[in-house]
């Protein structure tokens, strides 16, 4: 949810003046919240004081203390332990561990620093230490990435004092707390928590929550969030309610309703303290009546490297949009050039979604650019549909959309099928890179999955001799990469010792080429043979088609299908280039229909979370790639086909065995 520039009045006072008890009582009483604190927080780096100790041990820990301000974490490190020694009670013992855990945590050793924490005790006397070492556990938890347990830690936090971390750190906390409370979002009863919790502190609790309760009620549909401001009795909530009601209604595209409680709430007594949300809501709605529904954005790598592979894309794209055959009905189509560069991606989405109003963006190819692309458009809640194969991209947020098969799509693809050909013992060959680990940890789940019978023995190597286990094997083509492949293979003599069913070779076609004939001079060929959807590409079957016969690999694209949307595709792509598309260009084409679709089904003027609803429930669609849909994960769902090499055709034998989604 993009923040209104607004907010920044109310927020920043929330943070100088907060009022701890609302705010604690508001996440005790929520449900699970998601979300990340900030990213450049900084490490604390001071011990609170704590009551009731001896003058010895009260001045090494103050020592400690000042010690470790300065930096000097080894002599900090010597009083806080003496601090421990000569502590008769809890208190002291306590005090002097949370100092020991924040000198490892200055010196950057976060698992020492957690072992501390862990060691105190829990007695009701100890309850400052305690929260101190529960604000401390959650700092590292979040920085080291543990979303899960630093919620925990923080929860633990608030069923303590809160008066336990160091007023220089309180700030801090509350920028953690407020994150918490922010992402708990679409969640109707915890905002009916937040409502009790502000009408139970009264007046302060309308200088502090109101922010909180508008993002609250703007994550709900606008139906529930009506109803709580008929209801709501307190004047100073219900304009909160009406704020957040308003900029619901312009996430749904629903511009008459939205002017009607952005009117409401101008003209209420309230309305002055809600200026800057007002400004805000205005230009929002002003921007959404403005956005073209049927403007589409892509990014693409059109230079470089991969610029020949994006361009390929682009025609691909404007062939689904019908840009050729019918310009006057096609969506307006904006262009940008990732240039293989994540800044470059993240910026080209702010210019389509804000410059060019594009309703939905495709693209773009590679990760690391895919990846910042996606961050960028869940922050603007723009629909991207991603073309990068990584799975986990449509992870980061709902409106985020990726059609690509993945590694686990084509095990669950090939697996069956030569199981039931009586293989139980698999070794895999496989790049040291990124797929090649996928491939790897892919496999092993499934046998692990299968549960079979252990005297059926299978064995899974990745990248290395399946008896000796050799380290990983990235290949290059002679040298000791090589004589790890003849260890593979039996040796280097004719006749090998083949020590499995099957030998998978995800390689890309440059590797698999160079590798054939080595394998084959060895008797590994045909049917022990298995590789990826690189495989599919005529430069193999130029150079290597003979040496693999009856290999199989799995692919979703199969250009000699006889199905009509899949023949008019490619007829198309080589009447415009003079060459047959590939899986890249098909996936390109199926993205842009998808989209289409999607933009087809709304009426003009709803705005973009109605095209990421509609993009979520499309299915039945006929593309290049087959019959479409988009799964529960907001990943494109097309069938797997299995194919075989015979010299110098690729013989589809027709759609895998479908797992379950």
């Amino acid at each position: 949810m993009p923040a209104l520039r607004g907010d920044s009045s109310y927020l920043s006072q929330a943070r100088s003046r907060l009022y701890w008890p609302i705010l604690l009582l508001a996440l005790l009483l929520s449900h699970a919240c998601a979300g990340a604190p900030p990213e450049e927080a900084k490490a604390p780096a001071t011990v609170g004081p704590a009551p009731r100790l001896s003058a010895d041990v009260q001045a090494a820990l103050d020592a400690g203390d000042a010690e470790l301000r300065r930096g000097r974490q080894a002599k900090a490190e010597v009083l806080y332990q003496r601090a421990l020694q000569n502590s008769e009670g809890s208190q002291g013992q306590s005090r002097a561990m949370v100092g020991l855990a924040r000198v490892e945590l200055a010196k950057g050793q976060a698992r020492k620093a957690l072992e501390w924490l862990e060691r105190l005790a829990e007695p009701e006397e100890n309850q400052a230490a305690q929260a101190e070492a529960a604000w401390l556990q959650a700092f590292i938890l979040y920085q080291k990435g543990d979303q899960d347990g630093g919620r925990q830690a923080l929860r633990h936090l608030v069923s303590l004092s809160i008066m336990g971390i160091p007023p220089e750190e309180r700030e801090q906390a509350a920028s953690y707390l407020e994150t918490e409370l922010i992402r708990g979002r679409g969640d109707f009863a915890f905002l009916r928590s937040l409502l009790y919790s502000a009408r139970r502190q009264g007046s302060l609790a309308a200088r502090d929550l109101p922010p909180l309760i508008a993002r609250q009620a703007a994550s709900l549909p606008p139906g529930q969030a009506a109803g709580l401001v008929r209801i709501e009795p307190d004047r100073e909530l219900r304009a909160a309610l009406t704020a957040g009601l308003a900029w619901g209604y312009i996430k749904e595209g629903q511009a008459g309703e939205a002017k009607q409680a952005i009117d409401y709430l101008a003209a209420s007594p309230q309305g002055g303290q809600w200026r800057y949300w007002l400004s805000a809501l205005r230009q929002d709605l002003s921007q959404a009546g403005r956005m073209d529904a049927r403007t589409i954005g892509v990014i693409l790598p059109l230079t470089g490297l991969h610029g020949e592979k994006g361009r390929r894309v682009l025609l691909a794209i404007k062939l689904a949009l019908g840009v050729f055959q019918e310009p006057a009905k096609a969506p307006a189509l904006y262009v940008m050039d990732s240039r293989s560069n994540p800044l470059t991606a993240d910026q080209a989405v702010k210019d389509l979604a804000e410059r060019h109003r594009a309703a939905v963006i495709i693209g773009p190819l590679e990760h690391m650019t895919a990846l910042a692309a996606a961050r960028r458009a869940q922050a603007l809640e723009v629909p991207l549909i991603c073309l990068a194969p990584e799975a986990d991209l449509s992870r980061v947020g709902a409106f985020i959309f990726r059609n690509h098969p993945t590694v686990e799509d084509q095990v669950a693809a090939i697996m069956p099928k030569v199981q039931g050909e009586g293989t139980s013992r698999v070794a895999l060959l496989a790049p040291d890179d990124q797929e090649g680990h996928a491939f790897h940890e892919t496999l092993s789940a499934w046998f692990a999955a299968q549960q079979s019978d252990p005297a059926r023995s299978h064995t899974i190597s990745y990248g290395m001799n399946p008896l000796t286990m050799d380290p990983p094997l990235f290949y290059r083509p002679g040298g000791a990469a090589q004589a790890k492949l003849e260890r593979l293979v039996g040796g280097a003599s004719t006749k090998a010792v083949i020590n499995f069913d099957r030998l998978w070779l995800p390689a890309p076609v440059e590797d698999v080429q160079h590798l054939a004939p080595r394998l084959h001079n060895r008797g590994v060929r045909g049917k022990l043979l298995l590789g990826s959807m690189a495989w599919h590409d005529p430069k193999l079957l130029a150079s290597s088609g003979k040496l693999l016969q009856d290999a199989m690999f799995p692919d979703v694209f199969d250009p000699e299908s006889s199905r009509g949307a899949v023949r008019a595709f490619c007829q198309s792509f080589e009447k415009e280039t003079g060459q047959a598309p590939g899986l890249l260009e098909a996936l390109g084409h199926d993205a842009a229909l998808l989209a289409r679709k999607a933009l087809d089904s709304i009426a003009p003027t709803e705005g973009r979370p109605a095209v990421r609803r509609a993009l979520a429930s499309l299915k039945g669609v006929e593309g290049a790639c087959g019959p479409l849909a988009m799964g529960r994960d907001g990943r494109v769902r097309a069938p797997m086909k299995l194919f075989l090499i015979r010299e110098s055709a690729f013989v589809s034998l027709g759609p895998a065995a479908s797992p379950e989604r």
